[in-house]
């Protein structure tokens, strides 16, 4: 693709939201619709324009609330720059590796394991820790011969 339709492609608002809402975790094309409110006919298209070029891809399929299969989108474009030179209008990109993909995904499972077992550890803590203060108060009354 020619850099002028490059820019042109990337100056479009709904196109850079698709790519910036898609870039994380996949979306349908039901979900993209909703989440930036663009027409679903509107989404379909720039989507199959993006799937063309590579910057977006198919990486998942699940059921629909009505049993049918639909396609998980998500963006390759980790950055792009549009830039005028020596006369030239130019577009570099870098798309996203898979393995970049994979560690960023492992990298969030971590993350969440961490908070999840964190989380399961502070709240029996607090609860032993207000039974002990009960439990010594007690103590210390028996001691006393009260």
């Amino acid at each position: 693709m020619k850099a002028l339709e490059m820019a042109k492609l990337f100056s479009d608002k709904d196109t850079l939201r698709i790519l910036a809402d898609s870039f994380k975790f996949p979306k349908t094309a039901q979900e993209l619709s909703e989440e930036l409110d663009i027409p679903i006919a509107v989404c379909y298209k720039k989507i199959k324009k993006l799937a063309n070029l590579d910057l977006i891809k198919c990486v998942d399929t699940k059921l629909s609330s009505k049993g049918k299969s639909v396609r998980c989108f998500r963006s390759q474009v980790k950055s792009t720059y549009i830039f005028f030179d020596q006369g030239k209008l130019r577009v570099r990109m870098e798309l996203t590796r898979l393995e970049d993909r994979i560690s960023d995904q492992m990298w969030d499972i971590v993350k969440e394991i961490k908070e999840g077992s964190r989380n399961r550890e502070r709240k029996p803590r607090e609860e032993e820790e207000e039974v002990d203060e009960d439990e010594m108060l007690r103590d210390d009354d028996d001691e006393l011969g009260e």
